[in-house]
């Protein structure tokens, strides 16, 4: 009996921890007012969270620190309690605090957009979906499929007052008949109004794709 009551003890402290890391938030990594350079938040579906910085789909947060002039400190924060560190060269940004940000207002207009009509994405059935936070701009992803060249994108610019807009993009469609030259950048038709946040992106972008593709 002695033995059953410590098996079913250390099972219940098992199922306890596992509880407590399965769920991620940007309030358990950061606080309001440190100084960072840049915010990953990596999430898995099947659907849109409710609220994408503190949502249980969570399964990563990296956040880049300043650390000299030449290099930035980036600790990775996973959702079963491990944690790794890095330092990469430094690239132009601004530093920022997430205090700066109204993410109430973010988050309002977020939950309006997964209630709307999506341009190209289902918000009931995705894959993944990532948000990029810096200091002018938040990037929110959800992709359906492993594909990188389809998503819905929100973009949110000047922090103290957000104004956030909704792009997508999906693969072209193939021609019916015969053969017709692609005349876009990557092959890819724009679905609602385009922003261009590429040269938000570049700096993380391959440690970004490198990521998902490890999924």
């Amino acid at each position: 009996m002695r033995r059953l009551l410590i098996s079913l003890f250390l099972g219940f402290l098992l199922m306890s921890s596992t509880s407590v890391t399965t769920a991620l938030s940007l309030w358990d990594v950061i606080d309001e007012n440190e100084t960072v350079i840049d915010v990953f938040i990596f999430g898995s579906g099947p659907k849109m969270p409710c609220n994408p910085f503190n949502d249980s789909g969570i399964y990563e947060i990296q956040v880049v620190y300043p650390f000299n002039d030449t290099h930035y400190k980036i600790v990775s924060y996973y959702s079963n309690g491990s944690i790794e560190q890095e330092y990469i060269p430094a690239y132009p940004r601004y530093n920022f605090t997430i205090a700066t940000w109204d993410l109430d207002r973010v988050v309002g207009y977020y939950q309006n957009h997964i209630q709307s009509p999506s341009p190209c994405v289902d918000p009931e059935n995705i894959t993944r979906w990532v948000i990029l936070m810096g200091g002018h701009s938040i990037i929110i992803r959800a992709y359906p499929t492993k594909y990188e060249g389809v998503y819905d994108e929100i973009v949110c610019l000047t922090p103290q007052n957000p104004s956030c807009r909704v792009s997508g993009s999906k693969p072209p469609q193939k021609p019916e008949t015969s053969r017709t030259e692609d005349t876009t950048s990557n092959g890819k038709e724009t679905c609602g109004p385009a922003l261009l946040v590429g040269l938000t992106l570049a700096p993380l972008i391959l440690r970004w794709k490198g990521h998902v593709d490890e999924k």
